[in-house]
């Protein structure tokens, strides 16, 4: 554990030090007092994620709910626990999950995509996983998000969460990868569904063939009229910018893209999007996220 981010955490917590030592003792549930003098008991990855938003700068507010079971995070309510219900799905506060993936952490705890303002603006989400982003920029106000997801069981699961957070009539979701002349290659495994790269047809698959269809085709056969465009599909971003960078530019008001630079040169990208967006990174480390408007 880094100490900058303990440090940073001290800004939110009374007792920063002391909730660091927990975790480092190997607390399965950490004790924090907020600000407001109130106190939860946060879930162990939880805690590590708060942390990681806070450092990164995602995280502006924070509460802790008198209740003593609930965190406000940016205006989000989550219990400090994830809650299994009965009908064994994981309960957040703010919404429901089949199950808990990291990346749910990251955008709801971490609150990777608290920069951006979404409100009343159609979003297609490429690489929406099992619809994580998707729930989130919904519950943050999107007029309809469009669900890009190649992976066959990613895509079953997200069906199952729109569904229990009874968004179908703002998230509309597409099984299909996003490319020009190609396919993406998937691990039949949910779990590895992150680590997965697009592919073009020369390469060899091990996994899942799905076949690509290019970003205007996707928007004509859909009917959509995008604002934001939100892309983390492990490196697909390069072939859709490269390929289709006029349609985007003329479309999209903001980007948000998690670049990947094991699959091409993410300099390249910044310094394509530069020339007719403002844009900056907002986050580093082995992926980047940037922000382009």
């Amino acid at each position: 554990m880094k100490i900058a981010k303990v440090l940073r955490s001290c800004s939110f917590f009374r007792n920063c030090f002391n909730a660091a030592l927990a975790y480092l003792r190997g607390a399965k549930f950490i004790p924090v007092i907020c600000n407001n003098g109130n106190m939860v008991n946060l879930y162990r990855a939880y805690y590590v994620a708060i942390l990681n938003g806070l450092y990164r700068g995602f995280i502006k507010n924070l509460k802790c709910d008198s209740s003593g079971n609930v965190i406000v995070i940016n205006g989000i309510k989550l219990y400090a626990q994830p809650v299994i219900s009965e009908n064994g799905f994981v309960d957040l506060g703010c919404c429901k999950f089949t199950r808990l993936h990291y990346t749910i952490l990251q955008v709801f705890v971490k609150q990777e995509y608290a920069f951006t303002e979404v409100r009343g603006e159609t979003v297609i989400d490429i690489g929406a996983f099992v619809g994580d982003s998707a729930i989130y920029f919904a519950l943050r106000g999107a007029r309809r998000v469009y669900a890009v997801e190649p992976h066959p069981e990613a895509y079953a699961e997200m069906l199952m969460n729109i569904s229990l957070n009874h968004l179908n009539d703002k998230i509309i979701p597409i099984n299909a990868a996003v490319g020009k002349g190609g396919f993406t290659c998937v691990n039949i495994d949910v779990n590895y569904a992150d680590i997965t790269y697009f592919k073009t047809a020369d390469n060899r698959c091990d996994g899942v063939r799905i076949p690509s269809i290019g970003l205007s085709d996707l928007m004509q056969k859909y009917g959509i009229e995008p604002d934001v465009l939100k892309m983390d599909c492990e490196g697909c971003e390069f072939d859709v910018l490269m390929n289709e960078y006029d349609v985007i530019k003329k479309k999209f008001n903001e980007i948000i893209l998690e670049c990947h630079d094991a699959a091409g040169s993410c300099r390249d990208l910044l310094r394509k999007l530069s020339k007719d967006f403002k844009c900056h990174k907002v986050s580093m480390g082995g992926s980047k996220i940037i922000n382009c408007s």
